[in-house]
């Protein structure tokens, strides 16, 4: 299927540079540092008094479901990468955990489309420069502000990949109800739906593989939809890995 760049955002001040060898030696200082700013929360990602990647919390707004739209948008510095939430052959996909939130009853991200980057023969599915990540949050209790208490767990690369944790913290106001073209253009950027693609048939089969695994083969009739054409597989359990597919029509 192609895959195109997510739309470009508002540029935030470009982050610093740092040589890879300077890099390597500071693997072991890497720090998350947040401040509370309003209407955003900040984390930056301090390596040896570099700015490495910055998280800000978008507010976004109140939905009519009263579901909110807020976002994450993640700022790399130059030559630095993040991942998808299917992130190739290696990498770390974007997850959530909640640490104490108040009226949360439930959140998840919505992914842009990715760019698929090759690097030291292997290929990695993500986004670089910067990438806005919708964050849905539903509320307990409807009608009433929410107090986002969370961590994202994410990483990044260059040439070494470095897993990092960084605090989402937020107030979102019910009151809120002012779209933020940002968001909205994030979420008009997701990957098609099979329907939207014009995906036909299905059909997969499982044969035997080397050694305990076993070999996926997937058969779909699908329209060509321009531009090179990359497959990734998600498996339903994110304990389970499908590797590198070999595609052809």
């Amino acid at each position: 299927m192609s895959m195109a760049a997510p739309p470009p955002a508002t540029p935030s001040p470009p982050l610093a540079r740092r040589s890879r060898s300077a890099l390597a030696a500071g693997l072991a200082t890497l720090v998350w540092l947040g401040a509370a700013v309003s209407p955003e929360a900040q984390t930056r990602v301090v390596w040896h008094g570099t700015e490495m990647a910055r998280v800000d919390v978008l507010s976004g707004w109140r939905g009519a479901d009263d579901r909110h739209v807020a976002a994450l948008k993640i700022t790399l510095a130059p030559g630095w990468k993040t991942y998808w939430r299917a992130p190739g052959d290696a990498g770390i996909p974007p997850t959530l955990t909640d640490s104490g939130s108040r009226n949360l009853a439930r959140a998840w991200l919505e992914f842009p489309r990715p760019s698929v980057f090759e690097a030291g023969g292997m290929h990695i599915v993500g986004y670089e420069q910067q990438v806005i990540l919708p964050l849905i949050v539903e509320p307990r209790r409807r009608g009433r502000d929410i107090a986002l208490s969370m961590q994202l767990q994410f990483g990044i690369c260059e040439d070494v990949c470095i897993p990092i944790t960084a605090r989402v913290s937020g107030q979102l106001s019910a009151g809120q109800e002012t779209r933020d073209p940002v968001i909205v253009a994030a979420l008009a950027s997701r990957p098609m739906s099979a329907e939207q693609a014009g995906v036909g048939s299905v059909r997969c089969t499982l044969e035997p593989g080397p050694g305990a695994g076993a070999r996926l083969v997937a058969m779909l009739e699908l329209p060509h939809l321009g531009g090179g054409e990359f497959v990734v597989f998600e498996p339903g359990n994110r304990r389970r890995g499908v590797g590198a597919a070999l595609a052809r029509r």
